[in-house]
């Protein structure tokens, strides 16, 4: 009989397969948030305060730029403090010589300090540069319920109409403005912070969502080189360290374009898309010649129109050629010419006409144009704001014991972006992600382990 006891294994667990109906690799886009215009409220013009005091140290934190930013964005604030046994009325007055025309219709936001906890009405009064009494202006008023002392945002919808207005109101102008910010409320001290002009509402748009799910895999490793021995033991080189993950996934929600650090969203709204059509050559009663009219062909587009007549006999000799000129020329069977409102002034139709020898009356052909969409969006793709916008990154990773693994991944960069286009129904599309350092931690990534099945009891 053997003495020997049975031998014990420790036990172990292991990933689970990659659900594909639900597995996420998520990303938030991010980019700095910033205005076309600004005021510094150390350059007031006046006060209406028993003292004013301008702090340098005292700063509100950047409430629009919540994921992090390039730099500061907002500045000091100007202290205003007046006594007083019951509410009173401070303010301050300042300019911005910048383009107002540019943001008429889009936001002002700034900061206020209160010191002391109350009901305060903020009176924000916009005119004219050249209007520095405020003749004849816009005004906005805002009730703050301050709970605490401290920073409070004010945000102006200027595409709304205002509270009041002052004489005949604000006409924006391209000089710039004269912006009053008034308190009234318990006595003590108030401030004001970080005025901003944004041209529209898009421009506070950040911290944008983007997901690709259907995931085939998300493969990758952690490398680090090592020291040679010498004089010690062997060590690890930190400034080898390289991290980096490839993402192959089969479905995307719309906005992945923004992964890709070469594409900045523009703001055309007009655009085209191809379209072919087949048709009889008219005969056109004022010049006599053939021709077709397509309202809807995109002018803007000067190319990408193919015509070619329904010759299945002789496919090659059936293309025709296209002969540039505002002015109608005299042509052969084998020519083509278009006329539209930007060659020609003197048109007076939408779109463009296509104009064939009159011999080609009664024929078909087919033809392929630029056709004028209604809605669009536009994507630039340029190297030059390439370090304009950061990544942050997260997937779930489910081991076989119910625990959850969240992988978050705070400084990621898009190094291989797919823009190919292929046949195969539900195509993958393969992503080469290089993980960086996270300023503040100096952390690649964390991993935060859940206990699933606790969670759901």
């Amino acid at each position: 009989m053997s003495n020997c006891k049975a031998k014990r294994i420790a036990q172990k667990v292991s990933n689970k397969k990659l659900d594909q109906a639900t597995a996420e690799v998520a990303f938030t886009v991010m980019e700095d948030i910033d205005a076309c215009a600004k005021i510094i409220t150390k350059r007031f013009k006046s006060v209406d305060a028993d003292s004013s005091a301008f702090s340098e140290t005292k700063r509100p934190d950047d409430l629009l730029n919540i994921c992090g930013t390039f730099g500061c964005k907002n500045t000091g604030t100007l202290l205003l403090t007046k006594a007083g046994s019951e509410d009173v009325t401070s303010s301050a007055t300042f300019t911005s010589s910048s383009d107002a025309t540019e943001y008429v219709a889009g936001v002002a936001y700034y900061y206020v300090y209160i010191a002391q906890t109350g009901k305060y009405t903020i009176t924000t009064t916009i005119g004219d540069l050249a209007d520095e009494s405020l003749t004849n202006a816009d005004s906005y008023e805002t009730a703050i319920n301050a709970t605490h002392a401290g920073f409070y945002p004010v945000t102006i919808d200027l595409s709304l109409a205002p509270s009041k207005t002052v004489g005949t109101g604000w006409v924006a102008t391209d000089s710039g403005v004269t912006f009053k910010v008034e308190f009234k409320g318990p006595a003590g001290t108030v401030g004001v912070s970080s005025i901003s002009f944004f041209d529209e509402i898009e421009d506070l748009e950040g911290n944008t969502a983007v997901r690709l799910g259907c995931l085939t895999g998300v493969d990758g490793e952690d490398t680090l080189d090592t020291l040679e021995e010498a004089c010690q033991s062997a060590q690890y080189d930190e400034s080898s360290t390289s991290v980096e993950r490839t993402i192959t996934a089969k479905s995307w929600t719309p906005n992945f374009l923004l992964l890709n650090p070469l594409v900045r969203k523009g703001d055309e709204t007009d655009g085209w898309f191809f379209a072919n059509d087949k048709k009889v050559i008219a005969k056109d009663d004022e010049t006599g010649y053939g021709v077709l009219h397509f309202a809807d062909m995109y002018i803007e587009e000067c190319g990408h129109i193919y015509v070619a007549l329904d010759d299945t006999c002789n496919i090659t000799d059936s293309a025709m050629s296209r002969v540039n000129n505002p002015n109608l020329m005299k042509l052969n069977e084998r020519q083509f010419q278009v006329i539209t409102m930007k060659q020609n002034p003197e048109v007076t139709y939408n779109g463009g006409k296509i104009y064939f020898d009159a011999s080609l009356i009664g024929k078909t052909v087919f033809v392929s144009y630029p056709k004028e969409a209604l809605e669009v969006e536009t994507y630039h793709a340029n190297s030059s704001f390439v370090n304009d916008r950061r990544l942050k990154m997260a997937y779930t990773r489910q081991l076989s014991d119910g625990v959850i693994e969240m992988l978050e991944y705070p400084s990621v960069r898009i190094t291989s972006f797919p823009m190919a286009v292929s046949a195969t129904e539900n195509s993958e599309l393969e992503f080469s992600v290089k993980v960086s350092r996270d300023d503040a931690t100096k952390d690649f990534y964390t991993i935060k382990r859940i206990n699933s099945e606790s969670y759901l009891l």
